[in-house]
Order: structure tokens, then sequence, then C-alpha cells
């Protein structure tokens, strides 16, 4: 065993031209044997690697020597002999690398070229490819290996990602414009996962839209409206027959609404209320997909002399999209839940307005503390007030139910959550935030009144 540890590989690793590699291969065969009647020399391997190189052919050659005495002595007294005729056989037309290695430094150099394009590795992953080294052949346990750590470094990654997106607003963003990606899911991929999660649960559950009606009633002449109108100025009606469109025009389209509107009330008469409302939200995934770049517009504008792009802008409205489908699917979830069980309702109500108020104090306490927190007085009396604001809410929560921590999520921690994210990202000062906040909210309502009540009117029309 000691022996072995003593052995050195010397490591000879040669480029030759491709019109001179079968002589070549024959000197190198003698030389072979040459090296090995040096005292010290064992044995010798020569292996061929893979190198996708039309003009060059290579190989490699290890003599396993007794010990490093043994190396320095032919480095010595035979290295310039036996090199000089190498070069006086084949002058320029090869290339040497040589290196001496340990025995197991020879065995971690024995895959030290990347099995799919050759290059020379440096670490686990060719840094030409991308592709990991793995032995050749690989056992049942490292494909197994293999599927488990894929499955977990997705799932690491959604997890970390919805961490940091949901209790940290506006990090996310900061890291991925920052570089730093590896860790996280791409911006795209996380609103794609929560706005696809959100619309197919919003679209399997029943939102109770039925109609009841009775055997002796019927449903409102939906859709019918007077053939004239009155000024409430004059008193006479007004004519509708000297619009803009012509006749036959305004007869397509008033034949296509009627025939939205009988379709609509046929189906709510046959108890297909589910069906209209799919069909109505069915647009919306594409419509607000398609509204995105404009808000970001929207962003770009506000934030004009910022020094930042137009993707940095989208990957922010990405990402806060992102956090509001969570919040939109997360509340539609407990309130479901609740609502097929209602004796969970309480303990539910009180333990996500414990989570709600924990996380909230984690994130508001530092600040809050510098802030207020001069004295010993002032810092009882701000605990007192943070005890006395929780159980009043937990008082709520137990006599109200499910509304009161879902209440607070939507009014409070959603509009903190923009505040925060627009705070961290674009680095503006407290005033100036929350004047772009304030506008950035009008706006968008605005938008996104215009986008959803455009879908409204492409599926009625189109209704069928």
């Amino acid at each position: 065993m000691a022996e072995n540890l003593q052995t050195v590989i010397y490591e000879v690793n040669l480029s030759v031209d491709v019109d001179v590699i079968e002589r070549f291969d024959d000197w190198l065969h003698q030389h072979t044997q040459e090296m090995l009647a040096i005292p010290g020399f064992i044995s010798a391997s020569t292996s061929v690697p893979e190198v996708t190189d039309e003009n060059r052919k290579h190989r490699c050659v290890q003599f396993r020597l007794s010990n490093q005495a043994a190396m320095d002595d032919y480095l010595e007294h035979h290295a310039e002999r036996m090199r000089a005729k190498a070069e006086l056989e084949f002058e320029g037309r090869f290339n040497t690398n040589r290196r001496v290695l340990s025995v197991a430094q020879a065995k971690l150099a024995e895959h030290d070229a990347c099995a799919n394009c050759g290059a020379e590795l440096s670490g686990r992953f060719c840094a030409v490819c991308g592709q990991r080294e793995e032995p050749r052949v690989p056992s049942i346990g490292s494909v197994t290996s293999e599927f488990t750590n894929e499955v977990f470094v997705i799932e690491s990654k959604l997890w970390r990602s919805f961490r940091t997106l949901i209790f940290r607003p506006g990090e996310l963003t900061s890291v991925y414009l920052a570089g730093r990606r590896q860790l996280y899911m791409s911006p795209l991929r996380l609103y794609l996962l929560f706005s696809v999660m959100t619309f197919a649960y919003l679209s399997s559950i029943n939102m109770d839209l039925s109609i009841e009606t009775s055997p002796n009633t019927e449903l409102a002449d939906i859709g019918e409206t007077p053939a004239a109108e009155v000024d409430l100025e004059t008193g006479e009606p007004i004519d509708f027959d000297s619009v803009l469109l012509s006749d036959e025009v305004e007869d397509q389209i008033e034949r296509k609404i009627e025939d939205a509107v009988s379709s609509i009330k046929s189906d709510i008469k046959d108890g297909n209320a589910q069906a209209v409302a799919n069909k109505f939200m069915q647009p919306l995934p594409k419509a607000l997909f398609l509204f995105l770049p404009f808000v970001a517009l929207l962003f770009k504008v506000l934030f004009l002399g910022s020094g930042r792009y137009y993707v940095e802008h989208l990957v922010y409205v990405l990402h806060n999209h992102a956090f509001l489908f969570s919040v939109i699917l997360f509340s539609t979830l407990v309130t479901q839940v609740t609502r097929l069980w209602p004796q969970l309702e309480v303990p539910v109500a009180l333990g996500l307005t414990l989570t709600f108020f924990l996380c909230v104090y984690s994130r508001l306490r530092d600040f809050l503390w510098d802030k207020f927190s001069k004295s010993k007085v002032q810092a009882i009396l701000y605990t007192l007030l943070a005890v006395s604001l929780l159980a009043l809410q937990l008082r709520l929560a137990f006599s109200e139910g499910i509304g009161v921590p879902l209440g607070l999520l939507w009014n409070l921690y959603v509009p903190f959550y923009i505040y925060r994210s627009l705070r961290v990202v674009y680095q503006r000062s407290r005033w100036a935030t929350i004047a772009t906040f304030s506008v950035i909210s009008a706006t968008y309502l605005v938008l996104l009144l215009i986008m959803i009540l455009g879908s409204i009117v492409f599926v009625g029309y189109s209704y069928s």
C-alpha cells in the first residue's frame, strides 16, 4: 500500500498533424518501449481522446514510475535525449503537453475532456457546451439520483422563488436584474405558472352563479331595449335611425346581439350559468398577457430618466402579477375550503390572522423599533399596542370568520407589497414612491377595466 502511494504518473499529451498520424503511431509504440527500458519506469498505457478536430489527432500516454526519485532521475539524465529523438523525427508536426500526477490525480484526470464536445474540463461542467461530466455508462443509482436531483432542484427553485416573491417585496426583481438567477425561476415562467394555476382553478370551481326560477316566473328580457329614448331637455324621442352605421351593418350587429342574448338566456335556463361564466373568463388569460407589455410601457414613461431599460420594467411587472395571482389563488382556495367545511372557518381565520400579523410584524419590527422605540417606555407602549392589535384581530377573526384575514391581506398587505416593491427596485424616496404608487394604481385600474370590458364585449358579441 505504501509503495502504491509513492507511485507517480508521468502523462504526455500529444497533438499530431493528421497527415502523419499513422507514421507517428508506429514511432510512438517504439518510443514507449524505449521509455520502459529506463530504470524506474514500470508500465505505460496509451489512449486516444475524442476531440472534434479534423486537422489534428490526439494521443495520451501515461507512464507509471516507481516513485518521485525515479521521475527526477529521468528528467535530469534522460528527458532531453528522448525528446530530441521526437523533434528530429517529426519536427514541427506535433505539440506536447506534459505533467506529473499522483495516482489519485491521474484517476481524476481520466475524464478531463468533455465527452460531448471534447473541450478540456476545468470542473464538473463543460465551459463550451454545458454538459455535466459523468461516467460514460451510467449506473442505475446514478440515473435514479439524477432524476431525484432534477425533481428537487425544480421544487427548490419554485419554493425559493415563491418564498422570496411573497415575503420580500421587490427583492426577487432586484436579484434577477443583478444577474443572480441560478437559484430562482425566470420571471416569465413564474408568471405563467401562477396565471395558469389561478385561471384553471377558477374555471373548475362552482361559483354558485345559478339563478333560481319558479315555474310561474320568467327570466328578465336581457338585452331588450326600447326603440327610442326620450331627450330629458326637450321631451322629444331620440331617433336612432340617423346613426353613422349603414342599415345593413346595423342589422347585422342587432342580429348578432340578439343571438348572443338568446344563447345566454338559454344556457342560464338550462342551469349552465357556470359555463356562461367560464366562456366570459376564457379570453382573460390571453388578454392579460397581452396587457402586461402596456403596463411595462407605463412604467417606462413614469420612470423616464431612471436609466432603466424597458425589459427591466417588464420583469418587475411579471413578478408583481405573479404575486397578485398567488394572492387570488390563495384567497379563492381558502374561501372554497371554508365553504365546503364551515367548521374550519374559525380555526383557519385565526391561523391566517396570526400568520399575517407575524409576517407583517417581522418585516416592520426593525423599522418601527428604530423610529418609535427611543426609550424603554416607548418600547413598552409599542409592545402593548402590537399585542392589543393582535388581540383585536383575533377577536374579529373569531367572530367574523374568514373575511377578516382575507380583508387584511387585500386591504393592507397587497398595497404595502406594491409600495415596498417600488421602493426596493427603483430606489426612490418615500414620498416620491408614494406619489408614483398613486399614479400607477389609478392608471392601472383604468387600463385593467378597459381590458376586462373589451374582453367581455368580445365574448358577448361572439357568444354562441
